[in-house]
């Protein structure tokens, strides 16, 4: 699934061939996917939540449980945007986080860039941009 770094890395290093804007950065950074996979390690142990998405293929989803709240990935597999239709979360004090385009410059410098990142989530309508991931907790 990956690595701390090297060619299927988490973390960003200087390696023989070019990588664009990665290059150009000064200082540590990381790969968007770094926050995926950091925020599903916290998922280790609990007991997952079933979940279903009517767009097999589409899209992939994960939930669990961690005390009175529910944490839900979402991910957009494909190369176009993609609206979802979210229910079952319970409608108080839902926070959504998107690793996607937009956020890209923000993901690559901040450690903490979920978090960060985090905005109220409100109705059940999301789209999700190409290859996006998104947390709603």
């Amino acid at each position: 699934m990956g690595a701390a770094t090297g060619p299927f890395g988490f973390i960003m290093r200087r390696t023989a061939h070019s990588q664009p804007y990665f290059d150009s950065i000064e200082g540590p950074s990381v790969y968007p996917a770094f926050h995926v996979m950091a925020g599903l390690v916290r998922g280790c142990g609990k007991r997952l939540i079933e979940v279903r998405t009517s767009s097999p293929g589409r899209a992939a989803a994960l939930a669990w449980r961690e005390g009175d709240r529910v944490v839900l990935w979402l991910a957009n597999l494909t190369a176009k945007p993609l609206a979802l239709h979210v229910t079952g979360l319970g409608d108080v004090g839902r926070r959504l986080s998107l690793v996607d385009a937009t956020s890209f410059e923000h993901a690559t410098l901040a450690p903490d860039a979920l978090e960060a990142l985090a905005r109220p989530f409100e109705g059940e309508a999301l789209t999700l941009d190409a290859y996006a991931a998104a947390r709603i907790d």
